[in-house]
């Protein structure tokens, strides 16, 4: 199990901000922002010499930069509530797991390598976002990241 720090998007942090400010009673109509799904990606990542290496998280990014085509691919997960937790105050840990039967072909036959996930809400608006070192996925393998964002 991997613990991976989070960083909230630009994005995220608006439609945080817009909630809060209905859950105050301010003016406005503002949906409630919560985490809704995953998606874990193939992308994130830079090359130096032969190896890929994860690049530094990008708060403006509003999508995973794998975009879903075979060779690029990400898989999606709808979050459960017993998924989302807080550890403390201004602590947000958010499990996200892939079971042996999830997500074990890129689309062109291999196993997907991922580098990336972001934590989208209900509206699709990606709120989170980390990059990590390289995981494979496989039938015969759970991977599991805790994502810790801080307030």
């Amino acid at each position: 199990m991997a613990i991976l720090t989070g960083v909230f998007t630009t994005a995220g942090r608006a439609a945080l901000g817009k909630s809060f400010g209905n859950l105050a009673g301010l003016s406005g109509s503002y949906p409630i922002c919560r985490a809704s799904y995953f998606r874990i990606g193939m992308g994130g990542y830079t090359i130096v010499g032969a190896s890929k290496f994860p690049k530094d998280p990008d708060p403006s990014l509003t999508a995973l930069e794998a975009t879903g085509a075979p060779g690029d691919f990400y898989f999606q997960k709808s979050l459960a509530n017993q998924d989302i937790s807080w550890i403390a105050p201004s602590t947000l840990v958010i499990r996200c797991r892939l079971d042996p039967i999830e997500s074990n072909d890129d689309g062109t036959g291999n196993a997907p390598r991922f580098f990336e996930i972001g934590v989208f809400d209900e509206h699709d608006v990606m709120i989170i976002y980390s990059t990590f070192a390289e995981q494979t996925k496989s039938s015969n393998k759970i991977l599991t990241n805790n994502i810790q964002a801080y307030f």
